[in-house]
């Protein structure tokens, strides 16, 4: 008869625990790139009301996402600052103005895919508005707190007006559009903004 002392080495030595098979990694699929040819259009107009329009259409440069989903706030980050850096590119790249008194904001959204259920309102916190960041002023806080204490946080801002409050920006308005007519080249959609200068016009 085993001791009450030798039970637990007895135990161990007599009884093992089941193995669980190692579980293969799950491959992460390649986040799609923007092709090359993707369609770029910078245009000018004059509205019915004889308005200076800019017209600029170009693909989304991330994910369209709802602020219904639960986003890490890593994901976050990264969203919004490629929306940020595009419309503040593609600002540069139309050659806008800057300094303007006052515009109006029309944000038209095209998704790869075809769906009934969107809400236009649910794309303005991780889309809408880093875009329109970045046809404002450019950022720059100095970090009071965290490891990072001491060091400045930048980002781009093109400057076409001096802010988005009420006084300089009408918006930003934000509708659905069709599907792109080729979701390979734009995987994560297309994006048409329409910038209407205000600048006569009382606020």
């Amino acid at each position: 008869m085993a001791t009450q002392q030798a039970l637990p080495g007895l135990l161990s030595a007599t009884l093992t625990r089941p193995t669980k098979a190692a579980k293969p990694r799950a491959k992460r699929r390649p986040k799609p790139a923007v092709a090359a040819t993707a369609p770029v259009e910078y245009t000018t107009g004059v509205d019915e009301q004889g308005r200076t329009t800019w017209t600029l259409r170009f693909p989304a440069p991330d994910r369209m996402l709802s602020v219904n989903g639960n986003v890490y706030w890593r994901t976050r980050h990264s969203l919004t600052t490629s929306w940020r850096e595009a419309t503040w590119a593609h600002a540069r790249a139309a050659k806008l103005p800057t300094g303007l008194a006052r515009v109006r904001l029309d944000f038209e959204l095209r998704f790869p895919s075809a769906r009934s259920d969107r809400d236009a309102a649910n794309y303005h916190t991780l889309v809408v508005k880093p875009a329109t960041d970045g046809f404002g002023p450019p950022f720059r806080q100095v970090i009071t707190r965290g490891k990072r204490a001491g060091q400045v946080s930048t980002a781009p801002g093109y400057g076409l007006i001096a802010d988005d409050t009420p006084e300089f920006l009408d918006g930003p308005h934000v509708t659905l559009g069709p599907k792109v007519e080729d979701p390979k080249r734009c995987p994560f959609g297309e994006v048409v903004v329409t910038i209407t200068d205000l600048s006569e016009v009382p606020a």
